[in-house]
């Protein structure tokens, strides 16, 4: 997995031990220490849920 991806991941499941919800959106601000996020995001996304980490249903929204 990408070390980018796992940061990422990281990020994600604490947010969501913080609002404790499964379900929620988030700004790609929130992964300013990723460099280039605005564009990794795809391929992060894509790499987490064929690793199992996220459902096909996270995605991207405008």
């Amino acid at each position: 997995m990408r070390k980018d991806s796992e940061l990422f991941l990281r990020r994600v499941l604490k947010y969501r031990r913080e609002i404790n919800k499964d379900s929620f959106i988030i700004s790609y601000r929130f992964f300013e220490e990723i460099p280039s996020i605005e564009t990794a995001i795809f391929d992060i996304l894509k790499d987490l849920i064929a690793n199992d980490c996220l459902t096909s249903k996270s995605g991207v929204l405008d």
